[in-house]
């Protein structure tokens, strides 16, 4: 994040600060309290819009926490819609953005200075209210901005955690809550991330759920908003109320037993770190909290876990390490070859893994297979995103190796052969993803990576037979 977006963003929470949700003249709502509104125009910004639920219960005669969602595909209504039951239930804010996408600065930045500007003129917002969510690549950069510039008073971060670039101040003082999928190729980075920050005494906690790279189901959206209504009643974001404060933290302690008689230890000590010391001893609960820890730290998964956990990161690392190596210049036919063969190896022996009767082993080859994947997958946008169309190539050559069915690296190779220039293979990557099921074909027309193919007359007769009719 850069110098000017940070003091922007600064600028825009000093207007939510001075204006504290106090108009002159209350401007017209852009959506009716209870009913999820998909595109809000912004104010200052009329290409920028966003996904927008008021509570039902939303007046002006109070102020409200907001969360700001970031999803990584720009697909505003996907995390609104996964919170919104929570949100009229806690009392929050959503705001879902339909521009800002990862892989891409400039978007997050044109997005959030419009929707933070928004805050302070047309919602009744508190100030130490403002808090963020993303998933995936849109967790990062919630991460980034509320660690490096302050920007939001707590994070939910979905399915990532810190960037490698910003790691985690153990001392930092905003609150994290994680999401995280105990299939997800990024288990092994979050929990690691998780135990160092918990280490310190940071405010961090973790909600694991059964899945994969995902946002938050909605039930898990109702305890994610529950923890951050914790926070805001503790530093008077919003109003406290001691009878729901007691039946959360009871309700919590109950999930940790069920969890555990579920032969869950691993979720069910995630569930209890919900709460700190202080939150167990007003509730009357410490004495139930130490007996089910007790319990979970007794059952053989809870230390297999941790073993498990060092185990995958190091064939993590050796992943990464052959990712890099993939990028060097002049490499010739026989190191490609030696490249494929390794990863062909690799994905057999991990699918081999996600068969094993261990779950233990089960999981960790289902992570690992899908990290074999995502890792020269999402290597391809971000090499596209810096001009390095080749290195693109030869990272969704990888890809393709261990999900030859998925339609999205053949797709993202078109786009990277496109802007290249090298139509030829462009036009035969788009045939592979279309074959695979390309979804919304009639979308490549309209993006900006295709747009020296669509305009290109000896392929547009090609392209209408591929893609369907031109909007």
């Amino acid at each position: 994040m850069n110098k000017k977006f940070s003091q922007l963003l600064q600028l825009w929470v000093l207007v939510i600060i001075s204006m504290g949700g106090a108009q002159a003249e209350e401007p017209a709502l852009p959506a009716v309290p209870g009913t999820l509104a998909p595109e809000v125009v912004s104010l200052s910004d009329a290409e920028m819009t966003y996904a927008l639920y008021l509570p039902g219960d939303y007046s002006t005669d109070r102020l409200w926490p907001v969360l700001v969602c970031l999803d990584p595909a720009a697909r505003g209504s996907v995390p609104v819609e996964r919170f919104k039951d929570a949100a009229d239930f806690h009392g929050f804010i959503l705001i879902g953005s339909n521009y800002a996408r990862n892989y891409d600065s400039k978007s997050v930045e044109r997005s959030l200075i419009a929707i933070l500007g928004d805050l302070g003129a047309r919602y009744a917002v508190h100030a130490d209210g403002v808090y963020a969510t993303g998933f995936s690549g849109g967790a990062r950069v919630a991460l980034t901005l509320a660690a490096q510039f302050g920007d939001f008073s707590g994070v939910i971060a979905c399915g990532a955690g810190f960037h490698p670039e910003y790691p985690p101040d153990p001392f930092g003082r905003f609150p994290v809550l994680m999401t995280l999928g105990i299939s997800d190729a990024n288990y092994c980075f979050m929990r690691s991330q998780y135990r160092m920050m918990q280490k310190y005494g940071r405010d961090v906690s973790m909600l694991l759920f059964d899945g994969g790279h995902d946002w938050p189901s909605a039930d898990m959206c109702q305890w994610a908003l529950g923890w951050l209504r914790l926070r805001g009643e503790d530093t008077g974001a919003m109003p406290a109320d001691p009878k729901w404060r007691s039946m959360f933290l009871n309700a919590l302690v109950d999930r940790a037993g069920q969890l555990l008689a579920d032969g869950k230890p691993v979720e069910a000590m995630c569930a209890l770190d919900m709460m700190n010391e202080r939150q167990a001893n007003r509730s009357g609960l410490s004495d139930r909290i130490r007996d089910l820890r007790q319990q979970a730290m007794a059952r053989p998964g809870f230390m297999q876990e941790r073993a498990s956990v060092k185990e995958e990161m190091e064939k993590m690392k050796e992943i990464e390490s052959v990712m890099v190596h993939c990028k060097q210049q002049g490499m010739d036919i026989r190191e490609r070859s030696a490249l494929i063969q390794w990863v062909r190896s690799k994905a057999a022996a991990f699918r081999h893994m996600s068969k094993d009767k261990d779950p233990a082993k089960r999981l960790m080859g289902i992570r690992l297979l899908d990290y074999l994947w995502r890792r020269p997958y999402e290597g391809i946008l971000i090499e596209m995103a810096q001009g390095s169309y080749d290195n693109a190539i030869r990272l969704g050559e990888l890809a393709a190796i261990v999900q030859p069915d998925n339609w999205l690296t053949d797709y993202n190779m078109a786009c990277a052969y496109a802007r290249k220039g090298d139509f030829r293979n462009a036009i035969k990557s788009l045939e592979n993803a279309v074959k695979k099921g390309l979804r919304n074909p009639g979308n490549a027309w309209l993006d900006a990576d295709l747009s020296e193919l669509v305009k290109n007359p000896k392929y547009q007769k090609k392209l209408g037979k591929l893609l369907g009719p031109r909007p």
